[in-house]
């Protein structure tokens, strides 16, 4: 709850002195606030022994960064217009996610599957966490007839539509994902 305060109070202020000085303050505050508050709150109540913090605040940042980059590379050079592309990113940026998932997974001796569904759902707010930030940046940016201007306004709606949708969309598909690979790979273990 503070952090969204702080949010609308840097939009508050925003508005009210037009100092774009403010800007990336609201553009962290809103694009970070859901995944850090996420991963927080699982590292408040019951973590895994096997999960210790490093690991976790280790799978945000570096399974999101590296998530966004290797997907922006795998874009540039495979994606083709069009529908059929806009199938071809969802498919990429799911493949490179669940790889960072295994990177930050190795190491991990004995797991259970909440283990599991913990990394990918941190992984995933990582890289919804970056990705909303770019997305906010460039929806800064509104031509009207033929000028550029600079919109708040739609930095705020980006942030928040991202925002609202981060934990239902990116985070809960990959931690699906990854207690579904877990489970098989559990059962395909068992004598």
């Amino acid at each position: 709850m503070v952090g969204l305060l702080l949010w609308v109070a840097t939009i508050a202020v925003g508005r009210v002195t037009h100092n774009v000085i403010l800007l990336p303050t609201i553009v962290l505050l809103g694009s970070f606030l859901v995944p850090i508050t996420a991963v927080v709150w699982y590292l408040d109540h019951d973590p895994s022994p096997e999960l210790s913090p490093r690991r976790i605040v280790t799978a945000f940042l570096i399974g999101g960064v590296m998530g966004v980059l290797g997907a922006s590379l795998l874009e540039y050079w495979l994606v083709r217009v069009g529908l059929i592309g806009a199938f071809e990113v969802g498919l990429i940026e799911e493949f490179v996610k669940g790889a960072f998932i295994v990177v930050v997974a190795l190491g991990i001796g004995r797991f259970h599957i909440r283990d599991g569904m913990v990394l990918g759902a941190t992984v995933g707010f990582g890289f919804a966490a970056l990705e909303s930030s770019g997305y906010a940046l460039a929806s800064l940016f509104v031509v009207q007839g033929n000028q550029l201007i600079l919109s708040l306004n739609s930095v705020i709606f980006t942030e928040l539509v991202r925002g609202v949708l981060a934990p239902f969309g990116r985070v809960a598909d990959r931690a699906d994902s990854v207690h579904l690979a877990l489970a098989a790979w559990r059962r395909r273990r068992r004598p």
